[in-house]
């Protein structure tokens, strides 16, 4: 074999291990289990729910996102009225240890029509204390 062939072959060998190489980081990071939320921690999800939705340009009505990132939790975002965090988000169907709600960040105050709450806990599983805090900020 030649110097040239053997050159070309060492290229061509080399062309494919890069090829490999970067398919097998891509697949890597494309399937990557830190960037699956569907078993992240309750806490975790909330974080990135409200960065997700930050920027969002119409922050005056609640958005409510049924099982989450393909989680088992349902969340709701409630208008704030605060530039920097538009809405605040609270998991409706589930509570911590000790009975309370689990909300980023947790506001001044919130905004909901009564008319929306009463509606979503007509047909979404809701638990009595995210819907005693729900009711109590509602208005109208």
């Amino acid at each position: 074999m030649s110097a040239k062939s053997r050159y070309t072959v060492r290229v061509a060998v080399a062309l494919l291990g890069a090829v490999v190489i970067t398919a097998v980081a891509y697949y890597y990071n494309a399937k990557s289990p830190s960037q699956d939320l569907t078993q992240a921690d309750p806490w975790t999800l909330l974080q990135a729910v409200e960065a997700a939705h930050r920027g969002d340009q119409d922050s005056r009505t609640p958005v409510f996102l049924e099982h989450a990132e393909g989680s088992k939790y349902s969340i709701l975002g409630l208008p704030t009225q605060d530039a920097q965090f538009p809405l605040a988000w609270v998991i409706v169907n589930e509570t911590t240890a000790d009975g309370s709600y689990k909300m980023i960040p947790k506001p001044k105050k919130v905004y909901v029509p009564c008319a929306y709450v009463q509606d979503l806990t007509a047909k979404t599983e809701v638990v009595p204390r995210v819907a005693q805090f729900l009711r109590s900020a509602c208005t109208g």
